[in-house]
């Protein structure tokens, strides 16, 4: 199972470097701390947020897309 993983280093609800301890459980995992951003990096770094989801997702698409063509 793929995943992604955003954290804000200055997030004050969870901390992005107890989150990283969680690596070794999503082989198949994009995980990112980004600067400059809190519990809403969403908002906070945006135009990150959206290239890295944007970039997971095109990765989800091609396997799920190799996944159906060997069926």
């Amino acid at each position: 199972m793929s995943s992604i993983n955003h954290y804000g280093a200055q997030d004050s609800v969870i901390g992005y470097k107890d989150a990283w301890k969680l690596i070794d459980n999503f082989p198949i995992a994009t995980f990112a701390t980004l600067d400059m951003a809190g519990h809403n990096l969403r908002s906070e770094q945006s135009n990150v947020f959206e290239a890295l989801t944007g970039n997971w997702l095109e990765r989800v698409q091609h396997e799920l897309s190799k996944k159906r063509s060997s069926v």
